[in-house]
C-alpha cells in the first residue's frame, strides 16, 4: 500500500496525503468520492504527469489513514486544504473533487477565492439548500442507500455499515454490485485493464477506520452548504455526464445557473465513471492549465 505523506493539524489531528503526477507541475488538490480514498489519485497519474500537474489527493477525516473530525461541517474541508496548501509552500492552486468530493472542492473556492484558481466539479454535489428538489431527484436514483437520505444519521450509518462488511467479506460480490447499478458506459470503463484492481484498493483503504468518518462524509452534504453557491467568486468547470445513476444529471444544471464564473460541460453517452478515463483526464488538466495561465 503507498505509504501516505502526514500532517499533524493545530487540533492535533494527522491529515494523510499523497502526490501524484508531476511534482513540479501546477498544484491541484483532490476530493476523493464516497466511499474513496486518497488513493483515487492512482488513476490519474499517468495523465498528471504527461499534463504537467501535481495532484494531491487528501484522505478527509475519518477516512483512509486521516484522523476523524467531531462536528465537522463542509467548510471544514477548505480548512484543511487551507493548512495543507501552507505548510507545502503553495500559494496559487487548483482544486478538484469527485462525486462526493464536488462539495467540499467548492467550498474551497468561496473560502479561498485569493488562493484557489480554479474549481473542478466533476459529477459533484449542488447546495441543497438551494435547490429544493435535489433529495427527490437523489432518492430516485438505483444506488443502495439513496432512499434514506432523510432518514437520519442513524440510518446512514448502518447502511453504511452494511457496505463496509460487503466491501471487506465479499470484495467481488461489492465490485460486481457495483458493475449492476452502473450504467453501460460505466460498465465498460470499470471492466477496463486494471481497473477493478486499483478502485478495491482504494475501497479498502476508505474502510480502513471503519464507517464514522464516511458517514460523517455524506451526512453533511444533503443539507445547506451555509453560503450561498452565488458567493463563489472563483471560475468553476463543472462536468457531469447524461447517463449517471449515482448523481443526478440536474444537479450540475443547478450548479452552473447559481455559480457566477462557471463552465458546464454535459458528456453525451457518459455516466459517473469517466473520470477514470484518461482522454477525459487529458482535456480537464488541459482546461486547467489553459484557464491558470490567463489569470
Amino acid at each position: 500500500m503507498m505509504k501516505p505523506q502526514i500532517l499533524t493539524l493545530h487540533d492535533q489531528r494527522v491529515l494523510a496525503f499523497n502526490e501524484f503526477g508531476d511534482l513540479n507541475g501546477y498544484p491541484v488538490f483532490y476530493a476523493h468520492g464516497i466511499p474513496g480514498s486518497r488513493l483515487e489519485g492512482m488513476f490519474y497519474h499517468e495523465t498528471a504527469l504527461d499534463q504537467g500537474i501535481r495532484l494531491i489527493a487528501v484522505d478527509r477525516p475519518g477516512v483512509g489513514r486521516s484522523g476523524l473530525q467531531f462536528h465537522r461541517n463542509l467548510l471544514s474541508y477548505a480548512v484543511d486544504i487551507l493548512a495543507l496548501a501552507n505548510h507545502l509552500g503553495i500559494k496559487k492552486f487548483g482544486v478538484m473533487g469527485w462525486s462526493s468530493g464536488g462539495a467540499p472542492t467548492l467550498t474551497c473556492g468561496f473560502l479561498m477565492p485569493s488562493r484557489v484558481q480554479i474549481a473542478v466539479s466533476l459529477s459533484g454535489y449542488t447546495n441543497f439548500g438551494e435547490f429544493p428538489q435535489a433529495r427527490r431527484l437523489l432518492e430516485a436514483l438505483p444506488i443502495p442507500g439513496s432512499s434514506i437520505t432523510n432518514k437520519g444519521r442513524f440510518a446512514l450509518f448502518g447502511t453504511t455499515l452494511m457496505i463496509e462488511l460487503i466491501e471487506k467479506h465479499t470484495p467481488k460480490f461489492y465490485f460486481d454490485q457495483l458493475v449492476k447499478v452502473c450504467c453501460e458506459p460505466d460498465r465498460k470503463i470499470l471492466q477496463g485493464d486494471g481497473i477493478r484492481e486499483i478502485f478495491m484498493k482504494v475501497q479498502d483503504e476508505a474502510f480502513l477506520q471503519g464507517v464514522e468518518g464516511i458517514t460523517d462524509g455524506l451526512d453533511i452534504q444533503y443539507y445547506d452548504w451555509g453560503f450561498s453557491l452565488r458567493e463563489i467568486r472563483v471560475p468553476v468547470l463543472i462536468c457531469q455526464g447524461n447517463k449517471d445513476t449515482f448523481v443526478p444529471y440536474q444537479f450540475a444544471g443547478h450548479l452552473d445557473s447559481m455559480i457566477p464564473e462557471s463552465d458546464l460541460s454535459i458528456l453525451d453517452d457518459q455516466g459517473h465513471m469517466y473520470p477514470l478515463l484518461p482522454v477525459f483526464q487529458k482535456r480537464i488538466f488541459k482546461k486547467i492549465l489553459s484557464r491558470v495561465s490567463h489569470a
